[in-house]
């Protein structure tokens, strides 16, 4: 449908870089930035004392975001994953889902660890019930998708 003149061609390339390229790498820029704003509560309360802890996070957040952007290769029965799917009202895969546990434990051991802020100043402990409260609710966040794997 796009013509074997020079202007066809064109579109025929317009069209191919937009589905091929442009539009996977939206997908992954959009999925990175998403990724990366959700771990902000955890960079912000754990980088200066729980550095590993920022790492685990990270980590789990790039196989969540690989795992999440991939496509399946091969043969997919499609009518059957979805009736699969809609028969448990789970969604997603059980690697997605233990990614998902994986960031609730991190992020509620940042929140224990940041809890214990040793600072008697009222500013900065209502910045560490804050940054706690944050981070527990990440928690809660990541826990329940991963259990109702969606």
């Amino acid at each position: 449908h796009f013509g074997s003149s020079r202007e066809g061609v064109q579109s025929y390339t317009a069209h191919l870089v937009a589905t091929y390229i442009v539009d996977p790498m939206g997908e992954a820029l959009r999925g990175g930035a998403l990724f990366a704003s959700l771990n902000l509560p955890l960079v912000f309360t754990s980088v200066q004392h729980e550095s590993g802890t920022v790492v685990s996070g990270l980590a789990l957040s790039m196989a969540l975001l690989y795992v999440t952007t991939t496509k399946p290769s091969g043969d997919v029965d499609d009518a059957a994953q979805l009736q699969l799917k809609s028969d448990s009202l789970i969604s997603t895969s059980w690697v997605n889902r233990s990614i998902r546990f994986g960031l609730a434990a991190v992020h509620l051991f940042a929140a224990g660890k940041f809890s214990q802020g040793d600072s008697r100043a009222i500013p900065q402990e209502l910045l560490n019930c804050f940054g706690t409260f944050v981070l527990a609710f990440m928690t809660s966040i990541w826990a329940t998708t991963g259990y109702y794997g969606q």
